[in-house]
């Protein structure tokens, strides 16, 4: 992100400065923390945040045990608010600042910042991130989602996002950049009625693009790991999301219902080669929503 802009003046349409806010914001991250299993393996883990904004996921850390949390933001006013919470936190570019940095950490948290560095930069920022990890530790990055029905609003409402990302183009910059053991995950479980809202654009990706357990939350998170057996026992720890995004009976109209029952109609009698051939393209088939 350039310098030379006022982040504060984007940031203070969703946070500002009273306790509430803040209180607010810890708390979020509180619940962002435990459903994604993102906190680190140990008290006296070595912590970065890049682009650490007002410093509110690093007071929610601080709040859990952990102290040796290092915060990176490039934007003044985003500093001196951090600061003004008594956090350590260094005005500069992320990909600056790793490349001029030498520490290794344990954990690396990377939320709501690689949309804002330039394309040509962002292969490099990867290489970084995996230079600057332990062995053991893991990078959680949470990107706009370009699959996701509101992909304009949450690409185009920030000027300063330079793009959105899927699981595959997140996965390209994690495997460019050394790293192969990436879990990219909703960001939360939707509501009954968002799932069925967006059910039609998850259709659409089961079908055109064979995109099965596709992801529609505006934002997706990733977690980037190093050792094959550290990502294998996240895999298994973490808590599953499941946002299936199908059609419930309640809400198919009634063109489709009618246009199911003729298709049963016609598979009863239909020349038994046919009816194979239909039931193969599912042709015949309406989606169900099975829900808690």
């Amino acid at each position: 992100m350039q310098e030379n802009i006022n982040y504060e003046l984007q940031y203070k349409n969703w946070h500002d400065e009273s306790e509430e806010s803040k209180n607010r914001d810890i708390e979020m991250w509180k619940n962002f923390l435990k459903l994604h299993n993102l906190y680190p393996a140990h008290k006296n883990a070595k912590i970065l945040e890049l682009g650490c904004g007002k410093g509110r996921l690093m007071l929610t850390l601080k709040q859990a045990g952990f102290e040796n949390i290092k915060g990176v933001d490039v934007d003044n006013s985003m500093v001196k608010a951090s600061k003004k919470e008594g956090l350590d936190v260094e005005k500069k570019d992320a990909v600056l600042f790793l490349r001029e940095n030498n520490e290794l950490f344990d954990t690396i948290y990377c939320f709501d910042v690689v949309e804002h560095i330039s394309k040509d930069e962002q292969v490099e920022l990867f290489k970084l991130l995996n230079s600057h990890l332990k062995p053991d530790g893991f990078i959680a990055i949470r990107v706009p989602n370009a699959l996701s029905p509101t992909s304009g609003l949450f690409r185009y409402e920030d000027f300063t996002h330079v793009t959105s990302y899927t699981p595959v183009t997140v996965r390209f910059l994690c495997q460019n950049g050394g790293l192969d053991y990436v879990l990219t995950r909703p960001e939360g479980e939707e509501t009954i009625e968002l799932q069925r809202l967006k059910a039609p654009y998850a259709e659409i990706y089961r079908q055109q693009f064979f995109i099965d357990d596709v992801i529609l939350t505006p934002n997706i998170v990733s977690v980037v790991f190093k050792d094959e057996r550290k990502f294998e026992e996240y895999q298994e720890s973490v808590w599953k999301i499941n946002n299936e995004y199908k059609y419930d009976f309640e809400y198919v109209n009634l063109g489709q219902i009618l246009r199911y029952y003729a298709r049963q109609a016609l598979i009863k009698i239909l020349p038994r080669g046919l009816t194979k051939r239909l039931r193969e393209k599912g042709k015949y088939k309406i989606a169900v929503l099975k829900t808690k």
